[in-house]
């Protein structure tokens, strides 16, 4: 690890507790006005995945492929879309304490209203193993036009957890 990386790191984490833990609540009440609107941004995120979501990418970072969003879903800390001449991806962080029960309560309700918001012909998968030591678990939906996840991830190196939300356009095989 280099000094740059730890530096940045330890930025990041000192900004992410900084800004985030007056989030947390707003969140952890999410009612059902909140959940329309999450199926209304989904609605719309999944229809821009065929175009790249060139309706919500704005300026790009130089120093990554990642591109801001204006499109934010409810009470994430951050949104961002990752593009390549390939494929790419919006996606959503929610940042909590390590192993905040607030964390899981949050996966699970995005997971459900994730769920709920794409309907019955979306599939769903559950789990995947992963190589090193931090927890992960994701819920996936596939659309005709898109996949889109919920994961919560333990980063212990960060002492933090995050819940993702992650749209990926379907490419066609």
């Amino acid at each position: 690890m280099t000094g740059r990386w730890r530096h940045s790191a330890g930025r990041m984490k000192r900004r992410f507790w900084e800004s985030t833990i007056p989030g947390l609540a707003v969140f952890s009440v999410l009612n059902a006005t909140q959940a329309q609107d999450l199926c209304s941004d989904l609605d719309e995120l999944i229809d821009d995945a065929g175009t790249h979501f060139v309706d919500v990418a704005t300026e790009a970072n130089d120093e990554t492929s990642d591109r801001l969003v204006t499109r934010v879903l409810p009470g994430a800390t951050y949104c961002r879309v990752n593009q390549s001449s390939l494929s790419s991806a919006y996606y959503c962080a929610w940042a909590f304490p390590y192993r905040a029960e607030l964390a899981g309560e949050t996966f699970d309700r995005l997971a459900r209203d994730i769920g709920d918001c794409v309907g019955a012909g979306a599939t769903a998968q559950s789990g995947q193993s992963v190589n090193h030591p931090d927890t992960y678990d994701v819920r996936r939906f596939q659309t005709e036009e898109a996949d889109v996840s919920v994961a919560i991830k333990d980063k212990v190196a960060m002492d933090a957890t995050y819940v993702f939300v992650r749209i990926h356009g379907r490419v066609d095989d």
